[in-house]
């Protein structure tokens, strides 16, 4: 399995985009990047997107953070497919935290190769995150 992974610092105060100090990037070693195929950074969502059933957040969504656990979006957005899925390969995107007691709606799509892209909106139709699937 390859992965690639980017990420934000966040300042918990302002809610905005933080500058790294020597501090916080001390623990981590950079490497070559791999010889891999790189994915576009934002996902598309194509055609119209077919409404699924909500989902409330229960405790067992939350991580240590309390907020719902980013594996678990994706395994929203694979339960809303109704099916069972062989991944080649997996993308997400996200866009905001949601919370216990927070209803997330999936919204799917699926494009002309057959790739699936599951959009989750939150109860004021903001997207929480968009997960992209392949399949072998």
């Amino acid at each position: 399995a390859y992965a690639n992974s980017l990420w934000s610092h966040i300042d918990m105060e302002t809610g905005m985009p933080a500058k790294l100090t020597d501090e916080d990037t001390a623990g981590y070693v950079l490497e070559e990047k791999l010889d891999m195929e790189y994915a576009p950074r934002k996902i598309i969502v194509p055609g119209e997107p077919v409404k699924g059933e909500s989902v409330i957040i229960r405790p067992h969504h939350l991580d240590t953070n309390h907020h719902v656990n980013n594996g678990q979006y994706v395994r929203i957005a694979l339960d809303s497919l109704n099916k069972d899925c062989r991944i080649r390969q997996l993308r997400a995107e996200y866009k905001k935290q949601s919370y216990l007691n927070d209803v997330l709606t999936p919204y799917v799509s699926v494009s002309e190769d057959g790739i699936y892209v599951v959009v989750l909106k939150d109860e004021q139709d903001a997207t929480v995150c968009v997960v992209e699937i392949q399949e072998n």
